[in-house]
C-alpha cells in the first residue's frame, strides 16, 4: 500500500509540478473556474491575478491536499530510499517530488515539515555512512533544474516569480502570523458551535 501511495502520489504530484511551471491554459482555466465556483470566494478570479497568488495545488481545488500528501509521500519515499533490506526502485525520484511539492505548495507547516523530515534523515543516515551520497545526488538534481531554468525564457520568469512568492511567504514563517491570519477562521468556526444540539 505505502509503495503504491508512494508511486501514485508522486506521479500526481510530478504532473501537476509541471502544470503549475509552465501554466498551460486548460489548467489555469481550470483552477479559476474552481476558484469562482467556491463557495469561499469572495472576489471574481481571472488567469493574470490566479497566478499572482497561486499556491500549488496539482489537480486539487486547494493546496492543503498537496501540502499533506507531499510530507506523507516524502516519509515514505526516505523510508524506502534508506531500507536495511533493499532500496526501493525510483525512491529518491519520490524523494524529490514530494520535497519540491511540499515547498511549492506554499503552506508553512509543510516547508519547515519537509525540511526537517529531510534534515533528520539525511543526519541519522550521515551517522552511519549513508547521507553523504543522498546529499550529493540531492544537490545534482537542484543543479539540474536550475541549468534548465536558464535554458527556457517562460519557465525562468515563472520560477522568479514562484521565487518571489516563496520568499515571501518563508519570511513570515512566526506562529503569531500564523494564527493572526487565522483569526477570522478561527471565529468562523465558534460561531458555527452556538447552536450544538439542532445545528447552525
Amino acid at each position: 500500500f505505502y509503495d503504491l501511495m508512494m508511486y501514485i502520489g508522486s506521479a500526481v504530484l510530478f504532473l501537476g509540478i509541471i502544470c503549475y511551471v509552465l501554466t498551460p491554459g486548460w489548467y489555469t482555466n481550470s483552477l479559476v473556474e474552481a476558484r469562482n465556483n467556491s463557495q469561499f470566494s469572495s472576489f471574481e478570479y481571472n488567469d493574470d491575478l490566479l497566478l499572482e497568488s497561486l499556491r500549488f495545488s496539482s489537480f486539487f481545488e486547494d493546496s492543503y491536499p498537496v501540502s499533506l500528501m507531499s510530507v506523507y509521500i516524502l516519509s515514505i519515499s526516505l523510508f524506502n530510499y534508506f531500507r536495511r533490506d533493499e532500496k526501493i526502485k525510483y525512491s529518491l525520484i519520490c524523494v524529490f517530488i514530494s520535497f519540491v511539492s511540499a515547498i511549492l505548495c506554499m503552506h508553512r507547516v509543510s516547508i519547515a515539515s519537509a525540511i526537517l523530515i529531510l534534515l533528520g534523515f539525511i543526519g541519522f543516515e550521515s551517522i552511519k555512512g549513508k547521507g553523504k551520497q543522498f546529499f550529493l545526488i540531492i544537490l545534482g538534481a537542484l543543479c539540474v533544474t536550475f541549468v534548465s531554468s536558464l535554458v527556457s525564457e517562460t519557465i525562468n520568469e515563472r520560477l522568479i516569480a514562484l521565487q518571489d512568492m516563496l520568499t515571501n511567504r518563508t519570511e513570515d514563517m512566526s506562529f503569531s502570523s500564523a494564527y493572526n491570519e487565522r483569526q477570522g477562521l478561527s471565529n468562523k468556526l465558534m460561531s458555527q458551535w452556538r447552536f450544538p444540539i439542532f445545528g447552525h
